[in-house]
């Protein structure tokens, strides 16, 4: 039986593969060897939505190879590892099968390398945090954004594969702008609640600091903007309002814990649009200013 292998080591792939996997479709997670042999001694995943108010408990199936006949590849993988975890797949085995890519990478060109012509760049809109076994998704309204590969068409299996979940699905022609459209509120929070190490929810209780949300978003917007795509700041501002009290970013967690973090790839995707657009963006340099001095400060306290 074939099989749809999720790479990456993060509550989006365990989210993922249990949707699928009540939809009656094998799922592989594919870890290091030893996560993924520490996964089997365990009673599987807890997963508590807001939307339906269940709890239920998935045992996930997991690999560090591919061994298996491959329908499809979801990668979920954060930008600090995806490198490192993509050493496990074979484009061999891929051959033709569709590739689903979950990590915010605006130019997806040097991946169709590793992966194959049938590589699609995909959005998750919604809130998941991770802890001991257990995935909290926040919110009631989940969708994936799915855009096509390049001179192709959005594969049929990779929507059927997706539309047997009971997540929204929606398809998008302009990959440029579903990219803006995640990244924006996405790094801004990511950034903003790293380099303050406060929720969200937090900080938008602080008149001062709620005040520095809009300069923000037009900084990012008009990177945007460089790439011909034009948003609308009000609707990201909205977004970043209804980010859910509970929910922590992945970087701000990270940091705070001092983990591996996706901050090179958030401020290489940053500063590199910048570079090329000549845009100024004094206010989201200095929260990437303070996150480096954050880490640099604890690598050297770590070393001491």
């Amino acid at each position: 039986m074939s099989a749809i292998y999720l790479v990456g080591d993060n509550p989006l792939a365990y989210y993922l593969a249990a949707q699928l996997q009540s939809a009656g479709l094998r799922t592989i997670v594919l870890l290091s060897r030893q996560k993924a042999e520490s996964f089997l001694d365990t009673d599987g995943i807890s997963i508590k939505e807001d939307r339906s108010l269940t709890q239920k408990r998935h045992r996930l199936e997991t690999s560090f190879l591919m061994k298996e006949p491959v329908r499809a590849v979801i990668i979920t993988a954060y930008g600090n590892n995806i490198n490192t975890m993509l050493s496990s797949i074979s484009k061999q085995k891929i051959g033709d099968s569709p590739v689903a890519c979950f990590t915010p990478i605006k130019d997806l060109s040097y991946l169709y390398l590793l992966l194959g012509e049938n590589l699609h760049p995909a959005y998750f809109n919604g809130y998941l945090n991770y802890n001991n076994q257990s995935i909290s998704v926040f919110g009631r309204s989940l969708s994936i954004t799915l855009c096509p590969p390049t001179d192709r068409l959005v594969d049929e299996d990779l929507k059927t594969i997706f539309q047997s979940t009971d997540l929204d699905i929606h398809f998008s022609n302009n990959p440029m702008e579903s990219f803006w459209e995640y990244f924006i509120p996405y790094a801004l929070c990511s950034i903003f609640s790293a380099a303050e190490n406060s929720k969200i929810s937090e900080l938008l209780k602080d008149k001062d600091q709620k005040d520095k949300f809009k300069p923000l978003v037009d900084e990012f917007c008009s990177l945007a903007a460089a790439d011909r795509v034009f948003l609308n700041e009000k609707i990201i501002l909205k977004n970043i309002y209804s980010t859910p009290a509970s929910y922590i970013y992945p970087l701000h967690q990270a940091i705070a814990s001092g983990e591996k973090t996706e901050f090179n790839l958030l401020s290489s995707i940053i500063n590199s649009a910048a570079q090329q657009s000549k845009t100024p963006i004094p206010q989201t340099n200095a929260l990437l200013k303070k996150i480096y001095n954050h880490i640099i400060n604890d690598i050297e306290e770590t070393q001491a």
